[in-house]
Formats: structure tokens, C-alpha cells, sequence
């Protein structure tokens, strides 16, 4: 209860204080960037507004434009994360872009639905990849394939064995590997035995993640209680985002007034498009191009303090949906902690 209160107090005094002091939050510069290798995708997840909702042109991010956006960092970047958009692994220049920013000292996260790491284990271990975060939610083939339509589970699974084998053989550090665990109803399960089969694996760990049933805009609220009816789980209640409450599904807690990511991360899409929020999958609400303009200055010019302050006046409809970070739980499996 004290940590709760905490938390909200907080939250009080951001929602105070940050449209007062706008710039001072902009002098503290993004350590987490997430970057857009391509919004194209071959799956069709049940959650993904990527393959049917999203109105932009679709592309890869081009070496030149990589190249352009580490120019302007010179400032401490803890993470670019390659997880915004479409499947990361289908922009054929993905590792060198991960090496140039590795000799920068910009290490790398990437997300990956799995279905392509065969074609790429060399360039896994040789391109300074500091984590791999792989799909995969259960030991039922039905179940995934249903959610993640197109999911090739077999594969996935060789894929996974593959990669974890020639970690283990190579004695190699990095990539750390880690199993992104959605839990759902029809996988929570699954919990259980899928952290005994990776052992087995020797992966790194498992990440146990709530599922998210209301990004962005694009689905109504009819839609979201039928996902949430379908998919929340019902056992494992604590990895849930979500609580009912008079008869619907609602955010346990919810971020419209309070956002860590405006004042410490940002996104850059595939054609060099700012962006404050991941989940803004139809880039409405640009605030720079690299093309035009440099990080740092996007970062603090007028049209992101804009944002902020509208954020944190509770005036921007996409805010409203708005969970909090992602409750999870981390599986250690080499240590086998947790």
C-alpha cells in the first residue's frame, strides 16, 4: 500500500510540475531508443495492427539513414531497441547496422518472432548483439498459430535449439537469449513446463509478459473486451495488465497522466521519423525527421514539448488506453532464479 501511495504521489507532482517545466525534462537526453528496421511482417498477430490497420508506406530503414541518426548521438545511449514496427530480421542490413552502433558503444536489443534466425546464426554472433528476444508462448502449436497467424511453431522451436547450441558451443557471452513469454488463458499452463524444456535449451531466460489487448487506437472497445474475454488469464491474474471492473476489462493502471518514455526514450522510424511514443504505429504524431533536423534538437523543440504537455494534461486520445510498463516476470534459467 505504501509503495502504491508512493507511485501515485509521484504521479501527482509529474502531472504538476512537467508542463511548468518542460525544457528541464528535455535536458535529461533519451538513454533508450527504439528503432524501426521495417514495419513489414509476414504474421498476422490478433494484437499487431502492422499487417491490416496501419495506413503509412511501408519500408526498410536504409544504411544511410542508420548511418545519419548515430551521427547525432553523442550523448549516452543505453539501448537502441530494435523492436518497433515489423519483423526486425527482414531488413537484410539489420547487422551491420548493429555492429556501427556496437562500435559506438550502443548495444543492441532485438525482437524477433523467431521464424528467420536460421538464415542469420552467423551474423548473430558476429554482429555484437547484445540480446535476442525471441517469441515463443507455450507447447501447444494450435494455441500460438492461432494467435500469432502464420507462426511456424516447429520452426521456431528448431530455430531456438540451433542458436542456444552454438552459444553454449562457441562459449560465447552475448547474445543473451531470452524467451518473450505472452501469457494468455489458453497458454498460462504452459508456464511451468516451458521453463523446464528451456533448461534444457540452455537459454538465458524467459521473460513471462501481460499481454496487451488495447494498443494505440485502432480497436473499439467491443473489440478489446472480446480479447480480453479470450485471452487475459485467469490463474496467472498477477501477469495481467488488466482487471475487471463492472462487468469490463480495465488497465489496472493507466498511463494518460504519468509517461517515463517522454522524458527518457523516443522512437525513429524506418524513413527517419521522430516519434514519442512506440505505440504510435501510424506515425501521427511526428515531431522531427533526422533528415531535417538533428536528435537533440527534435528532442527539445516546440513541437515535443507540445506533446509532453498535452500528454500530461490528459488531452491526447491514444494516452487513454494506455497500460503502465508491462507487468512481468523474469526466469533466470541458468541460475535458475527468478
Amino acid at each position: 500500500m505504501r509503495a502504491k501511495n508512493t507511485i501515485m504521489i509521484k504521479k501527482r507532482l509529474v502531472k504538476i510540475i512537467a508542463p511548468v517545466i518542460g525544457h528541464f525534462i528535455s535536458l535529461r537526453l533519451p538513454s533508450i531508443i527504439a528503432i524501426e528496421a521495417t514495419n513489414r511482417c509476414f504474421l498476422d498477430c490478433v494484437t499487431c495492427p502492422i499487417p491490416n490497420h496501419m495506413k503509412r508506406q511501408k519500408g526498410d530503414m536504409q544504411l544511410s539513414t542508420f548511418r545519419t541518426f548515430l551521427s547525432q548521438i553523442n550523448w549516452k545511449v543505453h539501448k537502441l531497441s530494435w523492436a518497433f514496427g515489423g519483423e526486425p530480421l527482414l531488413n537484410k542490413n539489420i547487422w551491420q547496422m548493429i555492429k556501427l552502433a556496437a562500435l559506438k558503444g550502443i548495444p543492441s536489443k532485438v525482437d524477433t518472432n523467431g521464424m528467420l534466425l536460421n538464415k542469420y546464426e552467423n551474423e548473430i554472433f558476429n554482429s555484437n548483439l547484445r540480446v535476442l528476444n525471441i517469441a515463443f508462448e507455450g507447447l501447444s502449436k494450435e494455441n500460438t498459430s492461432s494467435f500469432r497467424q502464420g507462426f511456424d511453431h516447429e520452426l521456431v522451436i528448431s530455430n531456438i535449439k540451433a542458436i542456444s547450441r552454438r552459444k553454449n558451443a562457441i562459449g560465447a557471452e552475448y547474445p543473451v537469449i531470452i524467451l518473450n513469454y505472452l501469457v494468455r488463458k489458453d497458454n498460462e499452463d504452459d508456464i511451468e513446463r516451458t521453463i523446464e524444456l528451456a533448461r534444457g535449451w540452455k537459454i538465458d531466460d524467459i521473460i513471462f509478459k501481460s499481454i496487451n489487448i488495447s494498443p494505440s487506437l485502432w480497436l473499439s472497445q467491443s473489440q478489446m473486451q472480446y480479447l480480453g474475454n479470450k485471452f487475459l488469464p485467469v490463474k496467472r491474474a498477477e501477469l495481467s495488465r488488466y482487471k475487471r471492473q463492472n462487468g469490463q476489462w480495465v488497465p489496472k493502471e493507466n498511463l494518460s497522466d504519468y509517461c517515463r518514455y517522454l522524458i527518457n526514450s523516443l522512437t525513429v522510424t524506418w524513413e527517419g521519423k521522430v516519434l514519442p511514443c512506440c505505440f504510435d504505429f501510424d506515425a501521427s504524431m511526428v515531431v522531427g525527421d533526422i533528415h531535417n533536423e538533428d536528435l537533440k534538437s527534435i528532442w527539445r523543440n516546440e513541437r515535443f514539448s507540445l506533446i509532453r504537455k498535452k500528454v500530461y494534461s490528459g488531452s491526447i486520445q491514444m494516452c487513454n488506453n494506455c497500460t503502465s510498463v508491462s507487468l512481468q516476470k523474469k526466469v533466470n534459467i541458468i541460475k535458475n532464479e527468478s
